[in-house]
């Protein structure tokens, strides 16, 4: 089980250090600047389409059980959609508190005005986080009967490590649990891969409308932030609460597998 693990982060990782040599190696022969936000963003556009080939070209992940027809239940969605938006006010709250060094802040922002690497932000890489963390890992991790709350710590232990960049490690660690108890509950790709979508969405908007050195901090000041996190997260627990007990969960039972 750890190896099959310890397999989907070395595809997801070695996609990315892939691509970024042969960028580098492909640049150097055309004299382009592998660092240019059109280079970084076809660049990753590969490296998120290699890797999907791979989890389904090596049959990795079945793409019909992935992908298999989901009825939606608007009224849950509602909720869902509730839970990531509050979400989004703490994590990103605490994000700023914490004032952590952010190394990628000039790549993303170049990324983030490209419409190339707004599809990547917004569409694509959402697809391959949760296709490997919730649904690769949590996959696994549930065929070993592990039980869920270890299972979705573990994914989103990974999940924030594996960006390597501390600015997102603690805001990627706290959706990756939101997201990995979504996927848990309602066993569906496509559900977990829209609600982060939305999330990045917001968060591309966001750098559109304010630009990237606006702070919350900056409206609501301290102490006003520090209420504004803590408003959120008790609506947040309410709303996680209700929606538990309205909607039953749909994640299957592994009996044979180990």
């Amino acid at each position: 089980m750890w190896w099959r693990l310890l397999g989907l982060v070395v595809l997801f990782l070695g996609t990315q250090l892939l691509m970024s040599v042969l960028g580098t190696v492909v640049c150097s022969f055309l004299q382009i600047n592998p660092q240019s936000t059109n280079v970084l963003a076809v660049l990753l556009l590969l490296s998120n389409l290699l890797v999907a080939v791979l989890l389904f070209g090596c049959r990795i992940l079945s793409f019909q059980e992935t992908f298999r027809r989901y009825s939606w239940n608007m009224k849950e969605t509602a909720f869902l959609l509730g839970l990531v938006l509050l979400a989004i006010i703490p994590v990103n709250g605490l994000t700023e508190l914490l004032r952590l060094s952010d190394i990628m802040q000039t790549s993303f922002a170049g990324l983030m005005v490209n419409p190339l690497g707004v599809l990547n932000i917004v569409l694509l890489g959402p697809l391959v986080e949760e296709l490997i963390f919730r649904k690769g890992m949590l996959d696994i991790l549930r065929r070993g009967h592990y039980f869920p709350v270890w299972a979705i710590v573990i994914s989103s232990v990974t999940f924030g490590v594996i960006h390597g960049n501390p600015a997102q490690i603690p805001g990627a660690f706290l959706f990756g649990l939101l997201f990995g108890w979504i996927y848990w509950r309602t066993n569906s790709v496509w559900t977990v891969w829209m609600l982060h979508a939305l999330n990045n969405l917001i968060g591309v908007l966001t750098f559109t409308i304010w630009g990237e050195d606006q702070k919350m901090m900056d409206f609501f000041g301290p102490w006003g932030l520090g209420a504004l996190i803590l408003c959120s997260s008790i609506a947040f627990v309410g709303l996680a609460l209700s929606y538990r007990k309205a909607f039953k969960s749909k994640a299957p039972v592994f009996l044979n597998e180990e």
